[in-house]
């Protein structure tokens, strides 16, 4: 019968969550999962091999995943985030950046380019438009 994905369709979501930076191992399993829910048995299989042919680093941060969601809801609902810079020590503490300073920011787009996440905004505080590279 009829499905909902082409089998090339399938293998070219796959291939995208198996390379993407953004996304966790466990959470590309579990997508890839969901997509091999979507075609026979048989091509299931060759999307699991597929995906497992990808030697992409991935992230240990699943919050990645639900950060990116809640920024989209903002953009959509015309809502505020505050957020703050941080960075990882060699012993993976969490140091903040800038003193702690909390950013206030009205998000504009979200935009996926070159493997990274472009957050546009504007910084009210400052009078200034912001573009942000999401880091991994």
């Amino acid at each position: 019968g009829n499905r909902l994905f082409e089998y090339p369709e399938l293998k070219m979501l796959t291939d995208a969550v198996a390379s993407s930076k953004i996304i966790s191992r466990r959470k590309s399993e579990a997508l890839i999962r969901k997509l091999c829910h979507l075609t026979s048995t048989y091509q299931a299989s060759q999307l699991e091999k597929l995906a497992s042919l990808s030697s992409r680093v991935k992230p240990d941060n699943e919050k990645v995943y639900y950060i990116i969601d809640t920024i989209y809801a903002a953009v959509l609902d015309h809502r505020q985030i505050r957020f703050q810079y941080y960075e990882y020590t060699q012993s993976k503490e969490k140091v903040l950046k800038h003193d702690g300073y909390c950013y206030l920011l009205d998000p504009y787009a979200l935009e996926w380019k070159n493997d990274h996440y472009y957050l546009i905004g504007y910084i009210r505080e400052w009078h200034i438009f912001v573009l942000i590279a999401s880091q991994t």
